[in-house]
């Protein structure tokens, strides 16, 4: 069953989402000062709410954008399966430079007894590849 939002519906949908945006920026404040909500928890799900925003929104509309350029390039460099490895390798690269410069960045604001290893970052890398892999293959 497939149904389609008016306009008026998908503004006032839009309406009731920023306003309870606003009122989570009035009320971060308070929210941060309460015992059971940790700001590192609370840092990292914002953190990972703007990823996912990236991931899911923006990247998109950029690919779509870009549509013209990719015809240009059609010509020069042919999409093989060997050219999406490579783009990701290089991917995956960046990560782990950008990753470990972060670590060292970092290291002196962790407390000694919470550090993490590159073993376990590593993990959590390779785990975040292969479910951007996942998605990327499933939504094409």
């Amino acid at each position: 069953m497939e149904s389609e939002l008016t306009a008026t519906q998908g503004v006032v949908g839009s309406l009731l989402i920023a306003l309870v945006l606003a009122g989570l920026h009035l009320a971060a404040p308070r929210i941060r000062k309460l015992p059971f909500v940790p700001e590192r928890a609370t840092g990292s799900f914002a953190g990972g709410l703007a990823v996912a925003y990236v991931f899911l929104h923006l990247l998109p509309e950029i690919a779509e954008g870009n549509e013209a350029i990719g015809e240009a390039l059609s010509d020069v460099l042919r999409p093989t399966p060997l050219v999406d490895l490579g783009i990701f390798l290089v991917a995956l690269l960046t990560a782990l430079l950008g990753g470990s410069v972060l670590l060292n960045v970092f290291k002196e604001e962790i407390p000694s007894g919470a550090r993490s290893s590159f073993a376990w970052f590593l993990v959590g890398l390779a785990v975040y590849s292969g479910l951007l892999a996942l998605v990327t293959a499933l939504s094409e």
